[in-house]
């Protein structure tokens, strides 16, 4: 078992080892692509219900 020195920042933050940056960017990047996935999902059913909507009003949306 090696011991590190760790630095830290001068509000006492922990800087993070390369491995450790990595890591926290992998997961942001992760939850982004769900956000962005949640939000493309949520527009796609919208577009659903109103396609649908205009359907049952006898309006074709493919047409406008």
């Amino acid at each position: 078992t090696a011991v590190w020195a760790r630095f830290f920042t001068p509000e006492g933050e922990l800087v993070p080892l390369p491995a450790e940056w990595e890591r926290q960017r992998a997961e942001q990047e992760r939850e982004r692509a769900e956000a962005a996935e949640t939000a493309l999902n949520a527009a796609q059913e919208r577009e659903k219900r109103l396609s649908d909507r205009l359907r049952a009003l006898g309006i074709d949306p493919d047409q406008l």
